[in-house]
């Protein structure tokens, strides 16, 4: 029985809660563990706190020559490099100076980190990363060496499940965890019928106080609003309300803005009449759909040709991801040996690959997998931009409107892929499963107490304190493992 600690939502995401566990797996000198960092641009500040709480050095001060170090308490070097020593550990009492047995050597070989310019967790356990550019199978590892468990612990913000942002994948048709709408207000100064409308200045006032007078402009790729595009990257409803409360659903509209080049300044053609008059207020709403927003909200008029009905949810919903549904398969096929969702197992692929390997042909490692999400402020504790559109800057707010404060993309990992809740598992008619919510099924052939979970943090992307960085992984390391 280990002492191990937990994470309950019940006392708020991301806060360490103690308890015991009495099926845990003790960490031991032939215990793995892999830290995978997304560094592909959000949480790029806290890249650096992170390697330094996992690798930093065993002293903050004094050394083992000197017996006088004492042991960091920011770097969990200072914890498990003295579970693989063999003659003796380099703090107090040994004061063991060499490497190759106070345990250094065999912890930078034992525990290992890497940076992926990616947002893919599901994709990063298919091979043990040594570092950010170098890598093994897991049979390569367990072929000369015993492997009694293995932990992969990945570090992300936006935790996407494609290989990048494509719009026939829709995972970043937005970032909000529910629907979320801002408003920005200007002036007509002249215009009839369906215009063109001069406007006074476009401004309004972010979280900052700062005035910004491009809130709304023409995108110039051609993606226009709440048409699906295969140049948009989020999608949003925008809609005029005018001065008396009544909406105008813009459709189409061309929305301008002085940043674009040969185009009047502050200038709206409408795709309809509107009829306004010089001294009406427009309010321009814009509205960032949520996880659960269904097709027919984002495009009805293309919903059939995206394969399903008006009312299937589109986030929520593992038909719209074709780049996930292959990681998850492929993911799903590297932990059991088997055929997954049709696809069949290549012998020696992935985590199963490290089956009856070893000295003695006997490894059957438990593994823990662990995700950390480490949450969005938008940058400058701003939020991100409601349209969603990175060309279109405009009103922020932030996206964590989810239950518990998830975001759309943390609400994908926890729902979908950890539970399997919707049409990742629980609802389909078929018997396809694109979820790993029988984890521990899917290892059956371990013999081992196996865990895949995750932590949803709450716009802790620009956290650079090593110290809690170092908590949290310590944290997701005895999750399932005591020490």
């Amino acid at each position: 029985m280990g002492f191990t600690t937990g994470l309950t939502n019940s006392l708020g995401i991301g806060v360490p809660h103690y308890y015991i566990d009495d099926h845990g797996n003790e960490w031991d000198a032939n215990t793995y563990a892999m830290f995978v960092f997304d560094s592909s641009g959000s949480m790029n500040d806290i890249i650096t706190p992170l390697t330094n709480a996992m690798s930093g050095a065993y002293f903050s001060s004094g050394s083992a020559a000197g017996q006088d170090g004492v042991k960091s308490t920011t770097s969990l070097r200072a914890e498990l490099q003295d579970l693989y020593a063999t003659g003796g550990i380099e703090g107090a009492p040994d004061w063991n100076t060499n490497a190759a047995t106070n345990g250094a050597t065999q912890y930078n070989s034992h525990v290992t980190f890497a940076s992926q310019n990616d947002e893919n967790w599901v994709w990063w356990g298919r091979h043990r990363y040594i570092a950010s550019n170098s890598w093994q199978t897991w049979g390569s590892l367990g072929g000369s060496n015993e492997v009694s468990n293995v932990v992969m612990v990945h570090v992300i913000n936006e935790s996407k499940p494609a290989h990048g942002v494509e719009n026939n994948d829709g995972y970043h048709w937005t970032q909000y965890g529910s629907e979320t709408y801002k408003d920005v207000s200007h002036t007509v100064v002249s215009g009839s019928g369906a215009g063109p409308y001069t406007f006074d200045s476009i401004s309004y006032t972010d979280s900052t106080n700062v005035i910004r007078p491009d809130v709304i402009q023409k995108v110039t790729s051609g993606v226009v609003p709440n048409v699906k595009s295969n140049a948009a990257y989020d999608q949003y409803v925008l809609s005029a309300v005018t001065d008396e409360g009544a909406t105008i659903n813009l459709g189409s509209t061309t929305i301008y803005n002085t940043t674009v080049s040969g185009v009047s300044t502050k200038q709206v053609t409408f795709d309809q009449s509107v009829n306004f008059n010089a001294g009406d207020v427009v309010t321009w709403r814009l509205k960032s759909y949520g996880y659960y927003t269904t097709r027919g909200d984002i495009d009805a008029g293309t919903s059939a040709s995206l394969g399903g009905n008006a009312n299937e949810f589109y986030t929520s919903d593992p038909i719209n991801f074709p780049d996930y549904r292959n990681s998850v398969d492929l993911f799903r096929r590297h932990l059991s040996g088997q055929t997954q969702n049709g696809q069949s197992y290549t012998a020696g692929d992935g985590f199963y690959g490290i089956k009856d390997t070893g000295p003695n042909n006997d490894n059957r490692p438990s593994l823990t997998v662990v995700v950390i999400d480490a949450g969005l402020n938008g940058g400058n504790s701003q939020g991100n931009y409601v349209s969603g559109h990175t060309t279109i800057t405009g009103p922020r707010a932030f996206s964590d409107t989810g239950p518990g404060n998830m975001t759309a993309q943390q609400m994908h990992t926890q729902y979908g892929v950890v539970e399997g809740r919707d049409m990742f598992h629980a609802d389909r008619s078929d018997t396809k499963n694109y979820s790993l919510n029988d984890f521990n099924d899917l290892l059956a052939w371990n013999g081992k107490s196996n865990l895949l979970t995750a932590t949803m943090l709450n716009r802790q992307n620009k956290n650079t304190s090593q110290s809690y960085w170092k908590d949290q992984l310590r944290a997701a390391l005895q999750l399932n493992l005591s020490f």
